[in-house]
């Protein structure tokens, strides 16, 4: 959670409101048609990083 607000706060130095509200828009749009159009392959990515998530929290 804290890790989340830093980014936030940092990325909130670089871009004014308005900036992060266009930005925060646009993903809110783009995101959900990205993953439609590419799901298998964000499906196989994602399973791959579980996959060494748990393999990692076993050592």
């Amino acid at each position: 959670f804290a890790l989340l607000l830093y980014s936030l706060y940092y990325a909130a130095s670089w871009f004014s409101g308005i900036g992060l509200l266009l930005v925060f828009i646009l993903a809110l749009f783009s995101v959900p048609k990205t993953y439609e159009l590419y799901k298998e392959p964000i499906d196989q990515y994602i399973k791959l990083a579980k996959d060494q998530i748990e393999h990692f929290s076993k050592m």
